[in-house]
């Protein structure tokens, strides 16, 4: 019997068709995190302001994690 992941990884065949998946996971990671920072760091001031910031943490987050994930995935 097969393992129920082999149509997706393709018994490691297909191993590069998982990367692009990862690069998804990884970039929606450092959003949270970075969004997950802006509101800490703004809630301080006020709701508009956490709200503000977080936007910006997660556009820098967003941003890193891109970065990291070409330097590192390809």
């Amino acid at each position: 019997m097969r393992h129920p992941l082999s149509k997706i990884t393709g018994e490691y065949k297909n191993f590069i068709g998982i990367v692009p998946i990862m690069k998804k996971i990884i970039s929606f990671s450092g959003m949270m995190i970075g969004s997950y920072l802006g509101w800490w760091l703004g809630e301080k001031v006020g709701f508009m302001t956490a709200f503000m910031v977080s936007t910006i943490g997660a556009g820098v987050g967003l941003y890193l994690a891109q970065r990291w994930a070409k330097k590192f995935m390809e």
